[in-house]
C-alpha cells in the first residue's frame, strides 16, 4: 500500500524501530526491495534521488504503481532534493515524500528555503524530510565527519521553524563506501541528546550503507 513517508516513521518511532530506505534505480530492484519487504512483512521506504534515472516521472510512477500493489507500507520519496523545480516534479510523478536538502546552506537560509516547500507540500498531503547539519562522503571523511555534525540547539529551533516531517542528522555517518576495514566514528551520545530533545519526531540516518551492522543496531 501507498502511503507517505510520515506515516511509517511516526510509527517506527512510536514503537521503536527502524525502517529501511534503499535507493532504487531500475524496475527490477524496485520489485526486488518490494519483495523482500513483503517476505520479511516489514514497511518499506523507497528513496530515488534525481539523476539515478533519465525520467524522473516514469521512475516515479513505477514506484507508485508496485507500491499500490503491495501488502505491506510503502513510502516513495524523493531523495536529497535540490531545485524547487525537481521536487514539484517528484509531486507530480507520485511521490509521496520529499527530502528538502539545504544542509550546505546557512542556518537561516535552510530553514527559509525548507519552509516554503513544506508549507507547500503538506497542502498536498506529501510529508517532508530536511537535513540539519551536513553528512559528507566517506572518501573525505577525515575532513567531512566534523566539519557539520547536528546542533542539539539548533534543531530544536529548526523543527519548531520549519514544521518537518522528520530530520536526517549528522552524528558522524557519512555517504559512500568507506575504506576497507574501516569504522566511521558516530557520536551517540549526540544522537541521544537530539532524541531526548525531539522525542516525537523521527530522525534520518544518511550514510549507513557503509557503516557496520554493530553500529547501525546501537542507533537504532
Amino acid at each position: 500500500m501507498l502511503v507517505t513517508m510520515k506515516e511509517i516513521l511516526d510509527n517506527a518511532n512510536k514503537e521503536n524501530y527502524a525502517v529501511a530506505a534503499p535507493n532504487v534505480i531500475t524496475e527490477l530492484d524496485t520489485r526486488a526491495f518490494i519483495e523482500a519487504a513483503e517476505e520479511l512483512k516489514a514497511p518499506l521506504i523507497l528513496d530515488y534521488a534525481y539523476g539515478m534515472h533519465p525520467d524522473t516521472y516514469f521512475i516515479g510512477k513505477i514506484c507508485t504503481i508496485l507500491a499500490k500493489e503491495s501488502n505491506v507500507p510503502i513510502a516513495v520519496n524523493f531523495d536529497h532534493g535540490g531545485d524547487k523545480k525537481y521536487i514539484l516534479e517528484a509531486i507530480r510523478a507520485g511521490f509521496t515524500s520529499v527530502m528538502v536538502d539545504r544542509s550546505a546552506l546557512p542556518f537561516e537560509d535552510n530553514i527559509r528555503e525548507v519552509k516554503e516547500i513544506v508549507d507547500l507540500t503538506h497542502s498536498l498531503g506529501v510529508s517532508v524530510e530536511a537535513e540539519l547539519g551536513h553528512v559528507g562522503q566517506a572518501s573525505n571523511y577525515g575532513i567531512d565527519r566534523n566539519s557539520a555534525l547536528t546542533s542539539v540547539e539548533e534543531a530544536v529551533e529548526y523543527v519548531k521553524r520549519t514544521n518537518v516531517d522528520c530530520l536526517a542528522v549528522a552524528i558522524g555517518t557519512a555517504h559512500g563506501a568507506y575504506p576497507k576495514g574501516f569504522k566511521p566514528e558516530i557520536d551517540f551520545k549526540r544522537l541521544e541528546e537530539i532524541k531526548k530533545t525531539l522525542p516525537d519526531l523521527p530522525l534520518v540516518l544518511h550514510g549507513s550503507s557503509g557503516t557496520d551492522l554493530e553500529s547501525l543496531r546501537k542507533v537504532c
